[in-house]
């Protein structure tokens, strides 16, 4: 068997049942990137920093980068009938990253008690998050006081529950409301831009509470609690761009913000005893599987929504 096949990215669907195997879009540079001191030493002097991923994020910006749209389409396996624009009629292939689908596309679960992805992705979910320890996410430790920005904050979801949506080049860039509230502003956290990929993840090295991310706290008001979002970019992200306003009621579902070029993350937490995942997305992390969503699916439950309802 060969390296390649040993270390592919296998993702669990819940549409069959199976694991599949990820295509990843520059897998050879990013192996390449991580998987060796010389890889290693460039990622940190060149690649990592916002003047690679902002020039890289121009290019797409081109007129000419259009032309390479329905090829990668192709080779992504992205569904463009579920593109409101069709393939000529983007200006850029940065333009059609960020595009927008058809309504219908992607439903959001109307239930009440029901907790959605905020975006398409895969998704890792830890249902105790304990911040005296260091979560560990595809091998990439996950310190959540340097992850939030904030003191004190982490200790607020201790014990919660946190869920931790990966996006890569094919999926739709997006990302949404996870529950109805009123929105706070989106805090920005400098940092550097390395891959978000499992190849640089499993390296161990510190990505996803060092990267740039934005966090925004929702205040839901149905018992749901507090939820804060994390948005989280990395290398080949031209920017976050936040499209919502602040202190602005929102609905579930609502559009939130999207990414620029690149493969990105968004970590959303809620507080403790208020929310339970599915088993089988649960079983699957459990094994460090990430499993495929899509905005609006259902992923878990809201505990209080079924108290509520056993008590009628």
């Amino acid at each position: 068997m060969s390296s390649d096949t040993e270390s592919a990215i296998l993702v669990y669907n819940r549409a069959t049942g199976s694991l599949e195997r990820e295509i990843v879009m520059g897998e050879r540079f990013v192996r390449l990137l991580y998987g060796n001191a010389v890889g290693r030493f460039l990622g940190e002097t060149i690649f990592k920093r916002r003047v690679f991923s902002k020039l890289f994020g121009k290019l797409q910006d081109t007129r000419f980068s259009a032309r390479k749209i329905v090829r990668i389409a192709r080779e992504l396996g992205i569904d463009l009938a579920e593109v409101e624009r069709k393939p000529e009629e983007f200006r850029s292939f940065n333009d059609f990253f960020t595009r927008t689908l058809k309504r219908e596309a992607r439903p959001i679960d109307p239930a009440p008690g029901k907790v959605i992805s905020p975006c398409d992705g895969r998704l890792l979910a830890y249902e105790h998050v304990d911040r005296a320890r260091r979560i560990t996410v595809k091998g990439s430790r996950l310190d959540l006081d340097r992850l939030l920005g904030r003191r004190g904050l982490a200790e607020e979801y201790s014990g919660g529950t946190m869920l931790v949506y990966r996006l890569c080049p094919a999926d739709y860039h997006r990302f949404h409301f996870p529950e109805s509230g009123v929105p706070g502003p989106a805090v920005r956290m400098r940092g550097p831009l390395h891959s978000v990929n499992p190849i640089a993840l499993s390296t161990g090295k510190k990505i996803l509470d060092r990267n740039e991310r934005r966090r925004t706290l929702i205040e839901t008001g149905n018992g749901a609690g507090t939820i804060c979002m994390v948005e989280v970019g990395a290398m080949c992200v031209g920017s976050i761009v936040q499209t919502y306003r602040p202190g602005v009621p929102v609905k579930r579902g609502e559009e939130k913000g999207l990414f620029r070029f690149g493969g990105s993350t968004v970590i959303v937490l809620y507080e403790r005893g208020l929310v339970s995942v599915d088993e089988d997305i649960v079983e699957h992390s459990g094994k460090g599987i990430e499993t495929l969503v899509r905005v609006g699916t259902a992923v878990g439950a809201y505990l209080h929504v079924a108290q509520e309802a056993a008590a009628r």
